[in-house]
């Protein structure tokens, strides 16, 4: 799965302050009183055999005890798990990137389930809930994605991707979940006629997907989210994100 440089600037469609953030998640990391404070305690409470290496970067949950790693690259992860954007992400992203460019008005249920079963269908990824639901009231009422499932999705629907591998070892797991809207022609017209701003965004976003991410998006296919599509699997490296394909 290829690598691409994006710049994480207006061509994001992000607002000045997501853009802020970003730009602070990317400036060389200069370890905090609290951290050192932490990580001192850390080495003084955990038996010798648990120490983690200098490289790996972490953040312990004070209420649970529990570690969640922080990485801006793949010398960040414990050794057994240096090869995630290869064994994990990027089999992912693939997933998640078919997914996109499947779903669409008359689509089976079916067919937006095989696409996981393709790539994630592994028992290492441990994909068990369905890879995508209705959103609000409808998201843990019914789903009609699921093996088999003959039921065609709909103009007026707002779906949400939601695929989540459940490793349950030093990888982790991997998260893409956002939503979109499908909107046949009259609704699309209905839509950009009433909310030009937000159409105007949506557009944006689809054309992000396409020239960027070369995920290429049915025509009725609206997304709702400014990083729909969007995978960088180290949070310190926002910049570096799968694209499909060898563009």
């Amino acid at each position: 799965m290829p690598w691409a440089r994006i710049s994480s600037g207006p061509r994001l469609g992000l607002s000045r302050e997501a853009r802020r953030c970003l730009a602070k998640l990317s400036r060389p990391r200069v370890p905090t009183r609290r951290k050192r404070l932490i990580e001192e305690r850390y080495k003084n409470q955990k038996p010798a055999a648990q120490k983690r290496q200098p490289s790996e970067s972490w953040v312990e949950d004070e209420n649970q005890g529990e570690e969640d790693r922080v990485a801006e690259g793949p010398e960040d992860l414990p050794v057994e798990a240096r090869d995630y954007a290869e064994k994990l992400a990027g089999p992912y992203f693939a997933c998640a990137a078919d997914w996109y460019e499947t779903v669409g008005i008359g689509v089976k249920g079916a067919e937006l389930d095989a696409p996981v079963k393709s790539h994630l269908g592994d028992p290492f990824f441990g994909v068990t809930l369905n890879p995508g639901h209705l959103i609000h009231l409808d998201e843990w009422m019914n789903s009609p994605i699921y093996p088999g499932s003959e039921e065609t999705l709909r103009s007026g629907q707002a779906i949400q991707l939601d695929i989540i591998p459940a490793t349950g070892s030093a990888y982790g797991t991997a998260n893409i979940e956002d939503g979109i809207v499908l909107l046949d022609d009259r609704g699309r017209s209905e839509f950009s006629d009433r909310y030009p701003g937000a159409w105007a965004r949506i557009e944006r976003r689809r054309r992000f997907m396409r020239d960027m991410l070369n995920i290429h998006l049915k025509p009725e296919v609206l997304p709702m989210s400014n990083l729909a599509g969007y995978f960088a699997p180290f949070l310190l490296s926002p910049s570096h994100v799968f694209t499909r394909g060898g563009s």
